[in-house]
């Protein structure tokens, strides 16, 4: 149980690397094709997407923050 606790724990670095950079990747690029522009000047479509991607963000990050949740609780529980 405790190596299933230590690869949950390490788990995370795949899933981030894998799931999560992609998503990071895009709102960086939207992030720096904005700066610099007013509201206005903004497309529907990017601040749409935009929101989406924070959306998806949000749902992984609190997904990816299972891991160390789960590890936690196979090395609290762990027969000793």
């Amino acid at each position: 149980m405790l190596a299933g606790a230590a690869l949950c724990c390490v788990g995370i670095i795949p899933f981030t690397l894998l799931v999560m950079v992609p998503t990071n990747d895009r709102l960086h690029e939207l992030a720096a094709q904005w700066k610099g522009k007013d509201k206005e000047e903004v497309n529907e479509t990017e601040e749409k997407e935009v929101n989406d991607l924070l959306a998806k963000w949000k749902r992984l990050n609190y997904l990816r923050a299972v891991f160390p949740l789960m590890g936690f609780c196979l090395a609290a529980f762990a027969p000793r």
